[in-house]
């Protein structure tokens, strides 16, 4: 949620090659087969923002999701 006036769905955490997570924008198949973004920041320091605020989010639930040791 933007300023608690715009949501933006379809965001994914994706776990790269060498293990370091990146946030993926929605996108949808054009008609040439390729996905298209449908929604992205319009520069570095927004894609930023939104990428450190997404994966702070995943970090909270994933340790709220972790079982603990017995």
């Amino acid at each position: 949620m933007i300023d608690d006036c715009f949501i933006v769905n379809d965001l994914r955490v994706i776990e790269g090659r060498e293990r370091q997570l990146f946030v993926t924008m929605p996108a949808r198949k054009a008609r040439n087969g390729q996905m298209r973004d449908i929604a992205h920041p319009l520069n570095r320091e927004t894609r930023e923002a939104i990428e450190e605020r997404v994966l702070e989010e995943y970090h909270t639930a994933v340790r709220h999701l972790a079982v603990p040791d017995p």
